[in-house]
């Protein structure tokens, strides 16, 4: 909870000193975008398959940690027609589920994991358009995972149900193409790119207490990295510079 409020006031006085910032600036703008994203975790599909091996149950996996859609909001200021910066918040999820079922009983485990996310992104212009404008862009960001295990089981008329909380934090990297189409003060954009991570261990508690690990004992990670999708409708709030 204590870590929670922390990163909710650090946001907070982001937002204020961009908005600071963007009073003085020759053109700001802000977009939110839906996003759709491709993730590793390679070594969570690995955990899943062992947590049935393990199990003793002839368990079957249902869900695969799949792609998955997610949101971003980026804000922004220009300074001039070539280059822009600013900060990017974002979140996504995706999960994994195991599962067995007969007339005795049943049996299912849910491994749900989301991500909320913080960073610096800029971006330059590559083309000479003026109202089909092509970025190059790279961020770099903070990613806050939690990852809940729910564990169900049913025998007969007995139930049993288990839950715990894993947290990590990881860095991220994002180069990316972005595509706009500007109508005034608003624009379309898409953009797709690859995210890059640098993942650290899930622990048991926002402290930092045991690990989540594998059955060989290695510690596991969260691996967002992945292709990434985004579109949006932006609006720039005090254009002053043509594109």
């Amino acid at each position: 909870m204590h870590s929670d409020i922390r990163l909710i006031k650090y946001s907070l006085t982001a937002c204020l000193i961009l908005y600071s910032v963007v009073s003085k600036a020759q053109e700001s703008f802000i977009i939110p975008e839906l996003t759709f994203s491709t993730f590793n975790m390679s070594q969570l599909k690995a955990f899943q398959g062992d947590y049935i091996s393990q199990s003793g149950l002839p368990l079957r996996t249902v869900t695969l940690f799949p792609p998955y859609w997610g949101y971003n909001i980026s804000a922004g200021l220009r300074k001039n027609r070539r280059s822009s910066f600013g900060l990017i918040f974002g979140s996504t999820s995706t999960g994994g589920r195991d599962d067995y079922e007969d007339y005795s009983g049943s049996a299912r485990a849910d491994f749900l994991l989301s991500s909320f996310s913080i960073g610096t992104f800029h971006q330059i212009k590559i083309n000479h358009s003026n109202s089909w404008p092509l970025y190059f862009s790279y961020s770099a960001s903070w990613i806050r995972t939690k990852m809940i295990v729910n564990e169900y089981f049913t025998l007969r008329s007995q139930n049993q149900t288990n839950q715990t909380l894993f947290y990590s934090n990881n860095y991220g990297i994002r180069p990316s193409l972005v595509f706009r189409k500007i109508m005034n003060r608003f624009y379309f954009q898409t953009s797709v790119g690859y995210e890059f991570q640098f993942t650290g261990k899930l622990n048991v508690s926002q402290k930092g207490g045991g690990y989540l690990q594998n059955f060989s004992g290695e510690k596991i990670t969260a691996q967002w990295g992945g292709l990434r999708l985004s579109m949006g409708l932006g609006i720039l709030l005090n254009k002053k510079l043509s594109e």
